[in-house]
């Protein structure tokens, strides 16, 4: 609440102090914040060594969890996004035996995996190639759990590939305004 202004003031001292209150009783979202904090010019608490520390305990805290629970996909796909986005230098640390952990959930319904998959492959990142068709496969599958973002990535796709009324179906499923707009217009497109 402090760190964002809801329902109170923007604080980062008071943001800093009781995230590090809930990072001392282990609790990983708390030290992935902090980390962000620490390794981020805006909040004016840089400090390296902190944000690394901070990263290390969350990475720990969320595989503990997903040891303690297999099932257990919000763990697993924190973990494959620290991997995939690094620290505050940029670094990648994708990890075979994470990508693996991000593919295990898609069977557990976890629309955010499936649609980082695709992302993955779709860039070819670190020491993945590219491939787009797999790419195309994991949007499919993060739309088929209702994520709008992969609606919208597959929408652009099928225009891409001047299929008109897949890109239409796909526009109308991801219900965001930026995405009514871009409908409206292929709808108009379309009539000429």
């Amino acid at each position: 609440m402090y760190l964002f202004g809801k329902g109170t003031e923007i604080n980062t001292a008071k943001a800093d102090e009781f995230l590090a209150k809930a990072s001392k009783q282990s609790n990983p979202d708390a030290s992935y914040q902090l980390a962000v904090i620490y390794s981020a010019d805006n909040y004016n608490l840089l400090d390296e060594d902190k944000a690394n520390s901070s990263y290390q305990q969350a990475k720990d805290g969320y595989e503990a969890a997903e040891n303690a629970n297999p099932d257990d996909s919000t763990a697993a796909y924190r973990i494959g996004q620290m991997y995939l986005n690094g620290t505050r230098n940029g670094n990648r640390h994708i990890d075979r035996s994470r990508m693996h952990g991000l593919k295990n959930q898609l069977g557990k319904t976890n629309s955010s995996a499936a649609y980082k998959l695709a992302q993955i492959y779709e860039q070819g990142l670190e020491n993945l190639q590219a491939d787009f068709d797999k790419a195309v496969k994991y949007y499919q599958m993060s739309a088929e759990l209702d994520n709008p973002y992969a609606h919208d990535k597959l929408g652009c796709t099928n225009l891409e590939r001047a299929n008109m009324n897949e890109a239409v179906k796909n526009f109308e499923k991801a219900e965001d305004e930026q995405y009514r707009s871009r409908l409206l217009q292929i709808r108009a497109d379309i009539r000429r």
